[in-house]
C-alpha cells in the first residue's frame, strides 16, 4: 500500500477512537467516587472507621450483591447532620452508589444488638438499586414500600429474623 492509504487508515482509526473515548467518558454510567467526594450534601468515606464493623457489613453487602444478581454498585458510608440523629440511607441514581448513614448504623444495631436490621436496611436500598436498573418509576410512597418489598423477600428467604423481637424492630 502507498504511504497515503496508511495515512489515510491511520487517521480514521483516531477519529474513531477519539469519538469511542468521547462518548464513552460522556455516557458511561460506572462513575468511580474517591473517599471524601460529596453525594448531595454528604461527605462520602469508603469505611465505617471501625474495622469490623466494616467487614460484617461488607460481608453482608457481597451476599446481597449475589443475591440481588447486583455487582455494580459501590458502598459507601457518611455522616448524617444534627438533623438526622436516626440516621439516614440512600441510594445515588446518578453515581450509581448506595450509602449508609453512621447514626442509622448505630440506631440499628443499639435496637436489638445485633445487624439483622443493617441487613434489612441495606436490602431496602438494594430495592431502590433494582428499580434503577430496570427503570421502574413509581410515584409518591410506591417506591419505598416496593423497597420495603424487595427487602422483606430477601429478608423471608435468607431467614434474616430469627427471634420475633427482632421481627417486630424491622416492623417498627
Amino acid at each position: 500500500f502507498p504511504v497515503t492509504i496508511w495515512g489515510f487508515y491511520f487517521k480514521k482509526t483516531m477519529f474513531v477512537f477519539s469519538l469511542f473515548l468521547f462518548f464513552s467518558k460522556v455516557y458511561s454510567q460506572c462513575n468511580t467516587l474517591y473517599n471524601g467526594q460529596k453525594i448531595g450534601n454528604y461527605r462520602i468515606m469508603s469505611s465505617t472507621g471501625i474495622i469490623a464493623l466494616d467487614s460484617v457489613i461488607r460481608k453482608e453487602y457481597s451476599k446481597q450483591c449475589e443475591f440481588f444478581q447486583i455487582y455494580d454498585v459501590p458502598l459507601y458510608f457518611f455522616q448524617e447532620p444534627k438533623e438526622e440523629p436516626d440516621g439516614n440511607a440512600f441510594f445515588y441514581p446518578r453515581e450509581k452508589t448506595m450509602c449508609l448513614g453512621l447514626n442509622l448504623i448505630i440506631n440499628l444495631y443499639g435496637k436489638t444488638q445485633n445487624f439483622d436490621l443493617i441487613s434489612a436496611a441495606l436490602a431496602h436500598e438494594f430495592g431502590h438499586v433494582i428499580q434503577n436498573t430496570y427503570n421502574w418509576e413509581g410515584g409518591g410512597k410506591y417506591p419505598e414500600l416496593h423497597a420495603d418489598f424487595l427487602a422483606g423477600f430477601y429478608i423471608g428467604k435468607k431467614n434474616i429474623f430469627k427471634s420475633e423481637t427482632n421481627l417486630n424492630s424491622f416492623v417498627n
